[in-house]
This record gives structure tokens, C-alpha cells and sequence, in this order.
């Protein structure tokens, strides 16, 4: 009885997985794969931030007073 119930839950969930995309048009999913405004983004932060040359400079401090801590 528990074999045959573990198997009905394995099906349902295994022909669950493919779902969500078989209700997205064609139309969206080109534009979404086509969309990479995040990653110039996210290039554009790292070359022209203060706060990511300040986070660099914090996260190097903080291993090297480690570091001597630990030596």
C-alpha cells in the first residue's frame, strides 16, 4: 500500500515539473531570454561604485586583521 502511494506521489510530481512552462507564449519567453539589462547593470555598479570600491577595501581589511589574528 505505501509502494503504491510513494509511486502516485513520484508521478504527480514528476508530471508537475514541466508546467509552468508549457503556459508561457512563445513571445515572452524570446523577449525575457533576450533581456541582459541586468547584467550591464550589474557590470556598470562594479566599474563606476563607490560603495563596491568601499566594500572591496572593507572585505581586504578585514581577511588581513584576520589573518594576523589567526598568526
Amino acid at each position: 500500500m505505501k509502494n503504491s502511494l510513494y509511486l502516485i506521489l513520484a508521478l504527480v510530481f514528476l508530471s508537475a515539473c514541466g508546467y509552468e512552462n508549457q503556459k508561457v507564449p512563445a513571445e515572452k519567453s524570446i523577449e525575457s531570454m533576450n533581456n541582459q539589462d541586468h547584467l550591464i547593470m550589474s557590470a556598470l555598479f562594479v566599474q563606476s561604485a563607490a560603495e563596491y570600491k568601499a566594500q572591496c577595501y572593507q572585505a581586504y581589511n578585514t581577511a588581513s586583521y584576520r589573518l594576523i589574528e589567526k598568526l
